[in-house]
């Protein structure tokens, strides 16, 4: 959350401008009131930058706003810079706020995006939003859920239990499943097999895996999921420790 400690006036806190360098893509909601915070416009500078630096892939939403009026600052984007507030005006580093402001909203403008008043509903534009960003993911490797199953003979028994994790998979309200038995009955197989149907079908778009044993190094286990979805991993920062990151997925 970016407003926790903050009060009003103040700059954005270091760890939210660190967040931002070490995303691998923005998501930039340009509505009626963004040019009203000086937050946002603090954001979005640092998004453009990364996205010119590091090539971070940027997709604006243009939400009941004009993009031309974005590009130019003109309507409700004009008013950050037509009617200055006092206590902006008070900042000695506001003229060059005022300039960094409208070259990233100029290129902002210029990325192609999605415009909510050319669809039916919210549902609609949340529905492109999703299928554009999976577009423009790395592609994951998901061979462990399909090595080893080739060969895997379900017998009555393993069919019900697939059937029943299946449809766990598919009920919303079960957030963790888990598959118990002895040793060396096909549990892992099963899981695989599971794991490749889930995908065929659609319930998932990618499916990965990471073993965790009774004492778990969780540093290990983020890593070896960070390998499995194509990323680096940067070093700890004071927005959540790696094992936190790790705890939130397990």
């Amino acid at each position: 959350m970016d407003d926790t400690g903050l009060s009003r006036g103040t700059s954005i806190a270091p760890s939210l401008l660190t967040a931002i360098q070490e995303s691998w893509s923005a998501i930039i909601v340009l509505s009626p009131n963004y040019a009203y915070s000086r937050w946002c416009l603090d954001e979005l500078t640092m998004i453009i930058q990364c996205m010119e630096d590091k090539s971070t892939t940027v997709i604006p939403i243009f939400y009941d706003v004009d993009p031309s009026d974005v590009q130019h600052q003109r309507g409700s984007f004009a008013t950050t810079f037509t009617s200055p507030q006092e206590r902006l005006a008070q900042d000695d580093d506001y003229p060059n706020k005022l300039n960094q402001w409208r070259v990233a909203l100029t290129k902002v403008a210029d990325l192609s995006g999605l415009e909510s008043n050319k669809y039916s509903s919210d549902l609609e534009l949340v529905k492109d939003i999703v299928e554009t960003v999976y577009s423009k993911l790395r592609p994951i490797d998901v061979e462990w859920a399909l090595s080893s199953t080739g060969d895997f003979v379900a017998f009555e028994a393993t069919r019900r239990a697939m059937d029943k994790v299946i449809r766990a998979l598919q009920d919303d309200g079960i957030t963790a499943i888990g598959v118990f038995g002895m040793g060396g009955v096909g549990k892992t197989s099963m899981v695989k097999q599971v794991g490749a149907q889930a995908r065929k079908i659609g319930l998932f778009n990618h499916v990965i895996m990471a073993i965790v044993s009774q004492t778990p190094n969780l540093r290990n286990i983020q890593g070896t999921l960070a390998d499995l979805l194509g990323l680096k991993l940067q070093e700890e920062t004071d927005i959540g420790s790696a094992a936190r990151i790790a705890e939130k997925i397990l």
